[in-house]
């Protein structure tokens, strides 16, 4: 099959362009009328082997949400607290000082401040085309380097510290995958075709 948007070649299965995006129109068959079956001949309908349609589990649905995360303005409730999307690195950076003011609010502050900086790295990773168990490890990782430094003990203090460095070196200054990825269109592509939409 190929895509009437962009013209690149598409396997039959799927339902949106991995090109471009676009939804791809399905084929549908329409029989001549002395082909269509008559009232004998009709098979009754069992409701239970109609096929459903719900694609929300499928690969194209949930890069439809991923991208929608994407496009999410910085300062709202699924720019901040939804782990879904991807992140280039002056979002990033912004959101990482946004989270360290709203962490000197005392008890409140810190524990939002935790999860903004959390779903921001999960949304950078998706940007490095990195699964969120790369995320989880890093922030574990993190809060060992915390209760290293809480501790008297600093056996840990330096191997953690260096790792998170080295870390923070790549995701600030690697760029993101360029194009299309698993988790959706770069947020650069899809600024781009949003202005001209």
């Amino acid at each position: 099959m190929i895509c009437e948007k962009c013209g690149a070649n598409i396997p039959e299965s799927m339902k949106f362009c991995g090109e471009c995006g676009a939804k791809l129109k399905e084929d549908i068959t329409i029989l001549p009328a002395q082909e269509l079956p008559t009232t004998q001949e009709a098979i009754p309908l069992q409701i239970d082997t109609i096929p459903k349609n719900d694609i929300s589990d499928s690969p194209e649905k949930q890069i439809i949400k991923h991208e929608k995360a994407t496009q999410a303005p910085l300062l709202s409730i699924a720019g901040l607290f939804s782990i879904k999307g991807r992140r280039s690195r002056l979002p990033m950076l912004a959101v990482r000082v946004l989270a360290g003011i709203i962490g000197a609010i005392p008890i409140i502050g810190f524990v939002l401040s935790i999860w903004i900086e959390t779903t921001n790295l999960f949304k950078r990773l998706h940007d490095l085309d990195q699964p969120e168990h790369v995320g989880i490890f890093l922030t574990v990782l993190n809060a060992v380097l915390w209760l290293a430094l809480l501790n008297a003990d600093g056996s840990l203090l330096f191997p953690c510290s260096f790792i998170l460095f080295i870390v923070n070196l790549y995701l600030l200054f690697w760029p993101g995958s360029p194009g299309a990825n698993s988790y959706g269109r770069s947020p650069e592509e899809l600024k781009h075709i949003s202005k001209y939409a």
